[in-house]
């Protein structure tokens, strides 16, 4: 079976997998902050030397595309396309907030993914179990107020409770619901390898 490596750097989170052999073999998830860029080559090198492995042993690249952090997207993005061109692979875009909604696959109903962006808005999309592997994106992936976030989940005619709402930083998209009816949103850790 082909190799995949998968890099996310969009959040604060830096999270790296390896899927070999048909099963996910390792992944790395550390929350460092902006030292992404000199950490990253260091934790790939090593989590491929734990399986006897070099980059040159990878058949495909997988990298997320954001939305998140403009420098993080710019990072794992970079180092990929690097890794890639270089040994000539391909590498494929993954959405931040899909590979976040993908940890809760099996949930019937429509696992809502918030990220923060800037002037008071959130990155957003709602996935619901496809049946085929992965999530559907049933409500579309953009920067939304709350307001905004709301309206288009009441034109869907989902009861905004019956959602399941995840995030990596609850913390810090929590306090953009000010006033009225807020989501109990539960931490999600990126993962390099689910």
């Amino acid at each position: 079976m082909d190799s995949i490596l998968s890099v996310d750097c969009c959040t604060e989170w830096t999270s790296i997998g390896l899927f070999a052999d048909g099963a996910v073999r390792g992944e790395v998830n550390l929350n460092v902050g902006r030292r992404q860029s000199t950490l990253l080559p260091l934790l790939v090198e090593r989590l491929l030397e734990t399986f006897s492995m070099t980059p040159r042993d990878i058949a495909l690249f997988a990298v997320t595309t954001g939305p998140g952090s403009f420098t993080g997207i710019k990072v794992g993005i970079a180092f990929a396309q690097f890794l890639a061109w270089g040994l000539a692979k391909r590498v494929v875009p993954i959405s931040s907030l899909e590979s976040l909604a993908f940890a809760h696959r099996g949930y019937l109903g429509t696992t809502m993914v918030l990220l923060k962006a800037g002037g008071g808005r959130l990155f957003a999309a709602g996935y619901r179990e496809s049946g085929e592997g992965g999530p559907q994106c049933v409500v579309p992936s953009k920067a939304y107020l709350p307001e905004e976030l709301f309206m288009a989940l009441d034109e869907r005619g989902e009861p905004r409770e019956s959602l399941r709402w995840i995030s990596p930083s609850p913390g810090a998209v929590a306090p953009l619901f000010r006033g009225g009816w807020a989501p109990l949103l539960q931490p999600v850790l990126p993962s390099g390898g689910r």
